[in-house]
């Protein structure tokens, strides 16, 4: 039984570890998943603010240059536009890009080339529409802003280009992660299911174990209380913290103990209460609770108690706590009153030395054949208690 408790047990270890290993490997691929997932969507608006930049940047320098060529107004509907669109889309390009040095260098160094662009624009419309087009054009051919234009495309080139690898990197790191999950579903959750199944069995066979063992035990303990109750003799056997173990009802009948004592489990404790009041007692002082309790071991001692003659005995048992009986002498004595006090010893000696030996040895059943987690407690039913009432 102990060692069906020990599999279920382990059964039940090693699945909360497998679904404990799982769980982390899902929530770790999971959180894996969604960074790179997160990262890869960083990347796609940064190529698309960087680019969006670039198209406005060459619609403000395709309106300026027709403007100048054409000397007509209309061709700077597209400067004007792209002049409003320029600084949100660069804000917005400059709050994706804050992650680094590398990063942050490439926003300064493109701030400064758009700041160069913008001023070059705006000179150029400026001196065309008040100096004329011709000192405008000598503006535009010294490079000022073609350069500018060059250093703008280069920088979002490189840009687009290093988004663009971390994207395909962080692609693959989420699919990788991402078949991880399905992996573990696919084959982690039929092993799991039937890890339940398992434990499920073992489950079942071990509850079927316990009630078969408690069964066993009710059954050695009404077997172990007929024998008690054959005996003429009062018989009561209490364990080694000092509660009742056994007994039959001529020790209570006997020794005028109240039935309710007889619950199995009552306390030594409230015996040598009741008694505490009366000239002879059963248990002395050295009774006490305890697996070292000392005891008058082997000792015969006469009470009174309700106008009988009571001889007590008193022995240790080998697993622990001590037993006692005791006999009516009132008729022997009545009839031989000078019949020595030791005469009826071999004969209660030997009662209760039998019975030590039984209840010993159903203890000893009880703690092998009962589950660990049974041990201790109470039985569900015993006739005692009715045979009294």
């Amino acid at each position: 039984m102990q060692r069906a408790g020990r599999t279920l047990l382990g059964g039940l270890v090693l699945l909360i570890l497998l679904f404990a290993l799982c769980a982390g490997v899902v929530i770790h691929a999971t959180s894996s998943s969604n960074a790179n997932r997160a990262l890869v969507l960083r990347s796609i608006q940064v190529v698309q603010a960087a680019e969006a930049l670039l198209t406005q940047l060459q619609d403000a320098e395709t309106g300026q240059r027709g403007y100048i060529l054409t000397r007509q107004e209309q061709y700077l509907a597209p400067y004007r536009a792209a002049i409003v669109q320029i600084p949100p889309t660069f804000d917005a390009l400059r709050s994706l890009l804050a992650n680094g040095p590398a990063e942050i260098d490439q926003v300064a160094r493109l701030q400064d080339a758009i700041h160069t662009k913008l001023f070059e624009l705006a000179k150029t419309v400026d001196v065309a529409q008040n100096q004329g087009f011709d000192a405008a054009t000598k503006i535009v051919l010294t490079d000022v802003g073609k350069k500018a234009m060059d250093e703008i495309r280069q920088t979002i080139r490189v840009l687009v280009a290093t988004e663009g690898e971390i994207a395909t990197t962080k692609r693959a790191d989420e699919y990788f992660w991402d078949r991880v999950n399905f992996f573990l579903a696919a084959i982690g959750g039929p092993i799991i299911f039937a890890a339940l199944i398992f434990a499920a069995f073992l489950l079942h066979r071990g509850v079927g174990r316990l009630q078969q063992a408690e069964q066993g035990v009710r059954q050695q303990a009404g077997l172990l209380q007929a024998t008690l109750d054959n005996v003429r003799e009062g018989v009561a056997a209490f364990d080694g913290e000092g509660r009742l173990m056994a007994a039959n009802r001529w020790f209570f009948k006997l020794l005028g103990f109240p039935k309710e004592f007889a619950e199995i489990g009552h306390p030594l404790s409230a015996f040598k209460a009741f008694e505490a009041d009366r000239k002879q007692r059963v248990f002395n002082e050295a009774s006490q609770q305890g697996t070292d309790a000392p005891l008058d071991s082997g000792l015969v001692k006469h009470i009174a108690v309700d106008k009988r003659d009571l001889e007590i005995y008193q022995n240790a048992m080998p697993q622990g706590g001590f037993i006692v009986a005791c006999r009516d002498v009132t008729q022997r004595l009545r009839w031989n009153p000078s019949a020595n006090s030791r005469a009826a010893w071999p004969m209660i000696s030997t009662t209760c030395c039998r019975s030590s030996s039984e209840i010993s040895n159903f203890s000893r059943r009880r703690s092998k054949t009962m589950p660990t987690c049974l041990r201790g407690q109470k039985p569900r039913c015993s006739g005692l208690s009715a045979a009294l009432g």
